[in-house]
């Protein structure tokens, strides 16, 4: 019962710390739901759904304690497999399944083995079934090609003449994604045109009458080692390949910022409460005076508090989960996850996030009420009209020492090399952040005192208040000052780290790029007859054709096995010197002709404490694991991938035994009859200095991740920040009563809090960016070698829209706390 009139009656004061906890569950609700269908979600089988077991090559490696690499490029099977799985007794049958890419006009074209369709169960509905390499079967609604027809369809870049010899019933399709063009190829001609060996990746395997997929798939595991299994939904993880990619990007995004989310609440929540405390403490010391315990008076907090916060958080629920289903559509749309991927919406992320953050916000105000429950009665009446920032010893001296390691690890470039270099600088940025959380009452008290200087020259009404009431409420602005500063500051760390990146990748690839053309066939890549047909080209003098995909260096790293994904590039090893300039420093690119050996970027050589001549351990795109000598080392890795092996190694372990782009170089006089050739072969030529840095999309779609978490989580952060600003501004209407009953006109008043508000915002926004630039001039240093950071021009927008809520929350309070006339507000409260 005294709990509810505690409520009751603060309502104002429980404002701050009930929104700030409602927003908290709804984010963290929300990346819970991200998080889970990270591990959970994927797609409803299409083609494989009537396949009992799908089979499939090892498409992860894990590693102990660790999440599992996965593979970019799909895994082939253990030579022999099929015929081990054929070989079973509870086997009826196994069908083997290519998917290849090829294009009509321009147009996308999916081509699958005729075998496939007992997968399917398509029929042929009219002609016969392809058995010659020129044979193709079009769906009987194809609208491009009849029954009869020549069809020329191109792969990699390279047309071919194909006559419709049948027509078959449409495929199955899936509901909300548009249906695909396929057609059928003999089973032969379809193994031709695949990369590798020819052999499938993917088998649909059968039952005989009476076993059940899950003792099928059992018994493949146990009989035919080096696969993978896929039943029910999971089925549709073999289907669509690009399933694994988005569910790894969705357990990045809601694991990682799930607790920078947590951490950003903890601070939030704790100035709230502090503030909120701090408003009541006439009431503490009253409560004191008659009688009541420090242990009566926590309490009587932690069931306040509980209570507010509970309540928020049921309520939080609901948003939480719609602000999963945004996430997801803004996901989907900009490619983070493949079209059609369903989330899994279960109870378990809202049950999480109430009881984290409810446990989260008793822990705090359980060290905020320890102070509050604990100072004497007289103390508690004296500090209830001036609040000073005082911290204690504990979080003093925490605060330095995060601070001091904050600045060392920023510092680290000038001694570390590698990856290392950018991972301190950008852990720094958090530590400072932490510090600034606990500092921030003492330095927004050094802050006040500095503008308190500036002001108390004046002898103008308006700011002769601001002085005063700053002076004696530096805990208050630093209520305000410490959230903008970290939500500043995580900002500019944020976006500061990607553009860094970005910007030294693309002048890699600018300034190490010397080919005169950049060749692309944007989507479908080079087969290795249009590389001899560009190479055949009057005018070309040097080509340079280049495979990207992605591989996987394995080392020791701290005594304990270590694997990290980096992208990689395939190259002409005899041509490429002529057409790119990766800055070797030691070795010799053109030994990559030499089968097993491979070239790394300074940085990974560093990390994996590879020397030239040792033995590196890497897995190829599709996971083919080999033992690689390292014959040369170069600087240019962001811009050109910091793994280089031949070409050929990299086409044989891709999906599609394509290359990616050409880089030729011409005779000077043949340069406009060279573009115009290639561009009526349908190619696109280019200024190979606008081509794109390897990984730069794999940057983008993180940077774009990145910088949808940081929206969100700014979001929160200007909320509560706006809601203490707001409730705070409205706690002192009977302040502004008393100023205008003694004299000070509404006018006043208004400059007085508008000085206070500017005062917050160039506060935060100093603050915000001391601590972010060390760990960016860190980050700067390691990437490009200069200490200063070349940044967006969002990190501007941040700055600018952080500090100006200061301004716009204190305005509107103002305004609604001058409407009542002074008389009123002094006789409504004691």
């Amino acid at each position: 019962m005294i709990i509810k009139s505690g409520i009751r009656q603060h309502l104002g004061s429980f404002a701050g710390i009930f929104v700030s906890t409602l927003a908290a569950v709804i984010l963290l609700t929300g990346l819970g739901v991200v998080l889970e269908s990270g591990l959970r979600g994927g797609y409803d089988p299409v083609r494989y759904s009537a396949a009992d077991v799908i089979v499939g090559g090892q498409q992860s490696s894990a590693l102990p304690e660790d999440l599992a690499v996965v593979f970019p490029e799909q895994a082939a099977l253990p030579q022999g497999a099929a015929d081990s799985i054929s070989a079973l007794n509870n086997v009826a049958k196994v069908i083997p399944d290519f998917t290849i890419q090829l294009s009509d006009n321009g147009a996308a074209v999916t081509a699958h083995n005729w075998a496939s369709t007992s997968i399917t169960n398509q029929n042929l509905l009219s002609g016969k079934m392809p058995q010659q390499a020129g044979d193709v079967v079009v769906g009987a609604s194809d609208p491009h090609a009849h029954l009869g027809d020549s069809l020329v369809l191109s792969h990699g870049g390279a047309p071919a003449t194909y006559t419709v010899v049948g027509t078959a019933s449409e495929p199955p399709s899936s509901s909300g994604s548009a249906p695909e063009r396929q057609v059928f190829l003999s089973d032969e001609a379809a193994a031709a045109l695949t990369g590798g060996d020819h052999d499938a990746k993917t088998l649909a395997v059968f039952a005989k009458d009476g076993v059940s997929a899950q003792t099928l798939a059992a018994n493949i595991q146990t009989q035919a080692p080096g696969v993978d299994t896929y039943t029910g939904k999971d089925r549709g993880t073999a289907e669509f390949l690009d399933a694994g990619a988005g569910r790894g990007t969705l357990v990045a995004f809601g694991s990682s910022f799930g607790g920078t989310a947590l951490l950003i609440a903890l601070f939030l929540v704790a100035a709230a409460l502090s503030l909120s405390l701090h408003q009541r403490q006439r009431d503490f010391a009253l409560l004191r005076t008659i009688g009541s315990t420090p242990g009566q008076l926590r309490s009587l907090i932690l069931g306040e508090v509980f209570v507010v916060s509970a309540a928020a958080g049921v309520i939080g629920v609901g948003p939480g989960y719609l602000l999963a289903q945004i996430l997801k559509n803004v996901f989907s749309s900009n490619g983070l996850i493949p079209p059609g991927f369903a989330f899994t919406f279960s109870p378990w992320p809202g049950i999480s996030a109430v009881v984290l953050v409810v446990l989260t916000v008793l822990v705090v105000a359980n060290i905020v009420a320890a102070r509050f429950s604990k100072v004497s009665p007289i103390q508690a009446l004296t500090e209830s009209s001036t609040t000073p920032a005082k911290l204690g010893t504990g979080r003093l001296i925490t605060g330095i020492v995060l601070t001091g390691a904050g600045l060392l690890a920023s510092a680290s470039p000038l001694l570390l090399h590698g990856t290392a270099a950018i991972a301190a600088p950008a852990a720094a940025g958090l530590l400072l952040i932490v510090a600034v959380g606990l500092l921030g009452p003492k330095i927004a008290g050094a802050g006040v005192s500095m503008f308190g200087r500036l002001l108390r020259t004046s002898r103008t009404p308006g700011v002769v208040l601001a002085h005063a009431n700053s002076t004696g409420n530096a805990r208050r602005l630093a209520a305000a000052v410490v959230p903008l500063a970290l939500g500043i500051g995580l900002g500019l760390v944020q976006l500061g780290t990607s553009a860094i990146v970005a910007n030294e990748a693309q002048v890699q690839v600018q300034d190490g790029i010397t080919a005169n053309l950049l060749v692309t066939n944007p989507g479908f890549g080079f087969s290795a007859k249009a590389v001899e047909s560009i190479k055949a080209t009057s005018g070309v003098t040097v080509l340079n054709a280049v495979a990207v995909s992605g591989a996987t260096i394995e080392s020791i790293q701290f005594g304990d096995p270590s694997a990290e994904q980096y992208a990689l590039q395939g190259i002409d090893p005899l041509t490429a010197p002529a057409t790119m300039d990766l800055a070797v420093k030691m070795g010799s690119l053109a030994d990559l002709q030499n089968p097993l050996t491979v070239a790394l970027s300074t940085d990974v050589a560093q990390d994996a404490g590879a020397k030239l001549g040792d033995t590196v351990n890497v897995r190829l795109g599709d996971g083919t694991p080999i033992k690689a000598k390292l014959v040369a080392t170069y600087g240019r890795g962001l811009g050109f991938g910091a793994v280089t092996v031949s070409n050929d190694l990299v086409r044989a372990h891709t999906n599609t035994g394509l290359d990616t782009q050409v880089l030729i170089n011409v005779d000077p006089s043949k340069s406009d009859q060279v573009a115009a050739g290639l561009s009526n072969a349908g190619f696109v030529v280019g200024d190979p200095h606008t081509a794109a840095a390897q990984g730069a999309k794999t940057r983008s779609a993180d940077s774009f991740a990145s910088s949808l978490a940081l929206f969100i989580i700014l979001g929160y952060v200007g909320l509560a920040v706006v809601n203490t600003l707001v409730v705070a501004t409205l706690e002192r209407r009977r302040e502004f009563a008393l100023l205008r009953l003694i004299g000070s006109n509404v006018r006043q008043i208004y400059s007085m809090m508008a000085i206070e508000a500017v005062m917050i915002a160039i506060l935060a926004a100093v603050l915000g960016v001391a601590v972010a630039f060390p760990a960016l001039a860190g980050i700067s240093f390691a990437v490009s070698g200069q200490p200063w950071p070349n940044l967006s021009s969002g990190t501007l927008v941040v700055i600018g829209v952080m500090s100006s809520l200061a301004v716009v929350a204190i305005g509107f309070a103002t305004t609604l706390a001058l409407r009542a006339s002074p008389i009123a507000e002094i006789g409504s409260r004691e």
